[in-house]
């Protein structure tokens, strides 16, 4: 199996922006996430929340998607034992799909953020969060690191992950950065 190149964040924020189409189903899986984001954040009451305090209301549904995420970026990377290192379930932001729903949170955050609050909390995080993908991902592809999954979804070789599809789609007037 031919290994593929990951997006990088520029890719990303490009394809949840709409000026470029999702162009594999791990594009699509992030999309399904800021999807999922712009849904659960309400603009009306958005500029009394932190971004901290909303990463720790991951629901069931985030945490289901950043799996499939690891999972497609497991394809991506030929679907091999020996580019995976399992990590304890209980560890944070540690995967792609974990960095992933960190990024569309804020990225949401940011585009809902409110201008007359003022400079908005979540700049800095996203910032780091985009580095850090990018840095997790570069690695990843150049085989310099191997993907973090976690133990309780299994080592590779795994089933192809289906494509997700959320449902719902985000409120009239919302966009992605």
């Amino acid at each position: 199996m031919a290994l593929m190149s990951l997006p990088d964040m520029n890719r990303l924020l490009a394809v949840w922006d709409g000026s470029l189409p999702s162009a594999t189903s791990l594009e699509h899986a992030t999309c399904v996430m800021l999807t999922m984001w712009a849904s659960y954040l309400d603009p009306a009451n958005l500029g009394d929340r932190q971004p901290d305090g909303l990463a720790s209301e991951a629901t069931g549904l985030q945490r289901d998607i950043a799996r499939v995420i690891d999972d497609e970026v497991t394809w991506h990377l030929g679907n091999r034992p020996d580019a995976v290192i399992l990590v304890e379930d209980d560890l944070e932001l540690v995967t792609v799909g974990d960095l992933v729903g960190r990024i569309t949170m804020l990225v949401v955050f940011l585009d809902q953020w409110p201008p007359q609050q003022g400079e908005c909390p979540a700049g800095p995080a996203f910032l780091e969060f985009g580095r850090r993908y990018d840095a997790l991902t570069g690695a990843l592809v150049a085989r310099d690191r191997r993907q973090p999954r976690r133990r309780s979804h299994g080592a590779p070789p795994i089933a192809q992950p289906r494509r997700l599809e959320l449902g719902i789609g985000p409120r009239a007037g919302k966009r992605a950065r």
